[in-house]
């Protein structure tokens, strides 16, 4: 049995906001910003690759990882406190931002809705590199990190967690479908890593894998 990351209905914070459907691979928020964790660590030194099908793409709504699980039992904005690295391809507001270690930095325009978003977490130097529709953003390269990543900063020594929040806009909901390897909607990409797990849209960098149980276990 080979079992992908999922997101972890354990760690929806506040409990009341956000919605969770398909398998655990559907976000939605609505009637109120919401954050959610992944249910598998990044190990130190490990590669992931993902896809996030930006669905309504109408607020704030960060993609990235934190250096811890859960902290609290509480609501965490995207990019807002120290450990975390994230990208929010803004869809309300004209530009997207990046934050490395809580520090907010403007990036490019925001990305229009059906965007499916390329996620690749080097958990050996530290960067993180977001592919748009084919294209590293910043022109980076995710195998040998030059040019680097708008995202960068943190260690590699330890383990990193997906972290996802979505803000709501004027009661507007914001919906991402998740790609860890086995899609909740229909996608004919056909691309796999480089053991032969995942089905993805783009091509999956040389180095980085789905993050699932057979991934982890070889690492």
């Amino acid at each position: 049995t080979n079992n992908f990351n999922t997101l972890n209905p354990l760690t929806k914070r506040p409990v009341a906001n956000g919605t969770i459907a398909e398998g655990n691979l559907q976000y939605t928020a609505a009637t109120g910003d919401s954050s959610i964790f992944g249910t598998m660590a990044i190990s130190p030194g490990m590669k992931v690759y993902f896809e996030v099908k930006l669905v309504s793409n109408t607020a704030q709504n960060a993609i990235g990882i934190h250096n811890e699980y859960d902290p609290g039992g509480t609501f965490v904005k995207g990019g807002s406190v120290s450990g975390m690295y994230s990208f929010k391809p803004r869809g309300a507001a004209s530009v997207a931002q990046y934050f490395n270690n809580g520090n907010a930095s403007n990036s490019i325009s925001h990305m229009a809705d059906g965007t499916i978003l390329g996620v690749a977490i080097d958990n050996e130097n530290g960067q993180i590199h977001y592919n748009a529709a084919g294209t590293f953003l910043n022109n980076s390269d995710p195998t040998d990190n030059d040019p680097v990543a708008l995202v960068t900063g943190f260690g590699g020594a330890s383990e990193q967690y997906l972290h996802f929040s979505l803000d709501t806009s004027g009661g507007t909901e914001t919906v991402n479908q998740f790609n860890f390897g086995s899609p909740p909607y229909s996608e004919s990409g056909g691309e796999t890593d480089g053991n032969g797990f995942g089905n993805f849209n783009q091509s999956v960098p040389s180095g980085y894998l789905a993050l699932c149980s057979k991934n982890i276990s070889s690492t």
